[in-house]
């Protein structure tokens, strides 16, 4: 969300070819840098320090599918590397003057992915899923995190007013006590239970964090961090333009 607020804002100028060699680059070699020094930590750090044989399949397998971690958060990485090569693409048509037809394109998103992905429980021992019944409709545009990227834009372009703000912390506050009553009653009956609830792309997660961001974003937004150590640190984003 914050990549989509930052990078997709109209107000600032836009260069693809600086883009690619100055965000989207550095990206790739941060991602390329630790998937292979976790890939390392795997095949052969770990088994050192266990006493266990060193795995050249372990460190392979981490490599292409992070197979035998126990954290395999660098998931984010590939995700946001591949998001970032669709910003130049965004960036025609995610402008002010569209807001109906990007609200369309969050509505969309939530509709396709969100609600079929929480509703999937539903349909756990099935062999046919709620899923599976969208997914025949070929949406794949509405699906995965760039519902993200439009929400990002759009609640940092326009003004929510109080009482939907207020709104959207309840459904977040709610959403968050399920995400976590959910996981703790049903994690030994559904073992899967967080890919219904906890994803990225369900309801509950969905709603927790456009909550999240938009506290964040009533309380700062007008503010502005003069300290040296700060700006020193921002030119080091690499969501910047």
């Amino acid at each position: 969300m914050v990549t989509g607020a930052l990078l997709l804002n109209e107000d600032k100028e836009f260069d693809d070819k600086k883009f690619i060699y100055k965000n989207w680059l550095p990206l790739v070699l941060l991602t390329i840098f630790w998937t292979v020094f976790y890939g390392l930590f795997y095949g052969y750090g770990l088994p050192a320090l266990t006493h266990q044989p060193a795995s050249f399949n372990g460190f392979l397998n981490y490599l292409i599918c992070f197979k035998g971690s126990d954290y395999p958060h660098m998931w984010y990485m590939y995700m946001i590397t591949g998001m970032y090569l669709l910003i130049p693409i965004l960036r025609l048509f995610v402008k002010r003057e569209n807001k109906k037809y990007i609200l369309w394109l969050i509505i969309g998103c939530f509709i396709i992915q969100c609600i079929p992905q929480t509703l999937g429980f539903l349909t756990i021992d099935a062999e046919f899923t709620v899923k599976d019944f969208v997914a025949q409709f070929y949406l794949y545009p509405f699906y995965k995190m760039i519902i993200y990227l439009f929400l990002g834009w759009y609640i940092s372009n326009f003004k929510i007013a109080k009482n939907k703000r207020i709104i959207i912390y309840i459904l977040g506050i709610i959403s968050a006590l399920i995400m976590v009553w959910s996981v703790q009653t049903y994690i030994g009956v559904i073992p899967s239970i967080r890919a219904y609830v906890c994803s990225g792309a369900d309801i509950t997660n969905t709603l927790y964090c456009i909550a999240v961001f938009v506290f964040v974003l009533a309380i700062c937004k007008d503010k502005e961090n003069n300290h040296p150590k700060i700006k020193e640190l921002s030119t080091l984003a690499l969501s910047k333009t």
